[in-house]
């Protein structure tokens, strides 16, 4: 019979048993890469401490909305660590499902997957107060000068001699036309855009329309489909794994 009363106390003996062997396979490209129980787990102390540097503590519920993949895995052990509780939600749960499950577990925290979650966050039918840190699992796409990107993010040019970029345009037309739900930006990059759709006489008003409705997010107000990159940091702090590791 086990004597573990816990998945931490599991895990650890685990990979004192297992050391160098997989844990898992995770697949880039056309192979697939194994992940020894000691890097497994040297993962999830590594995610842990940066959980703990934002704030995350004891008996806190933190919002986990992702597929299934290996940093879900990591994640959740990670909170369970600090002896916090996860709340998990698919990867393509809608941003009324976000809302209820956030707003009904008190989670003071979220980790998003990526671009695609991080929208439908955003557009949660409510804020969150308690919500203080976001953390991004991938990156996303921004359109931004290059040194102009945060850590967090994928600087995409807007401008190729002096016009504006094919990846932007198509990106904007797929906007207008409501195929794309949000375009992530720099504020000169909004600008940009606001003399764009002003030259090729876009009529003002559907644009307008497209900005109308406002998301007020502890005292902030931003679009719903435009998001400046520099206002977004004032009020959301994306971690990344700290090289310093804290021992559980």
């Amino acid at each position: 019979m086990s004597s573990f009363k816990t998945l931490p106390e599991m895990l650890k003996e685990s990979v004192k048993k297992y050391k160098e062997k997989p844990a898992f396979k995770v697949k880039k490209g056309d192979k697939f890469v194994p992940i020894s129980y000691e890097e497994f787990y040297q993962r999830i102390k590594s995610f842990g401490t940066g959980l703990l540097d934002i704030g995350i503590k004891e008996l806190d519920h933190v919002g986990l909305i992702s597929e299934n993949r290996l940093e879900w895995i990591i994640s959740d052990l990670a909170i369970i660590h600090l002896r916090a509780a996860d709340v998990p939600c698919s990867g393509n749960s809608s941003p009324k499902d976000i809302y209820f499950k956030l707003s009904h577990s008190d989670a003071t925290a979220a980790i998003l997957e990526g671009e695609k979650q991080l929208i439908n966050f955003l557009q949660m039918p409510q804020s969150l107060p308690d919500i203080k840190n976001v953390v991004l699992l991938e990156e996303i796409n921004l359109f931004c000068e290059k040194d102009e990107a945060p850590e967090w993010a994928i600087p995409i040019a807007y401008v190729e001699n002096n016009k504006i970029s094919k990846k932007f345009e198509k990106a904007v037309n797929n906007f207008i036309r409501h195929q794309n739900t949000a375009l992530f930006l720099s504020p000169e990059a909004r600008k940009f855009l606001e003399q764009y759709l002003e030259n090729k006489r876009i009529q003002k008003i559907s644009y307008l329309l497209i900005l109308s409705k406002k998301l007020f997010y502890k005292g902030y107000t931003l679009s719903i489909k435009v998001l400046i990159s520099k206002t977004l940091l004032k009020f959301i702090l994306f971690s990344i794994f700290p090289k310093k590791v804290r021992n559980f």
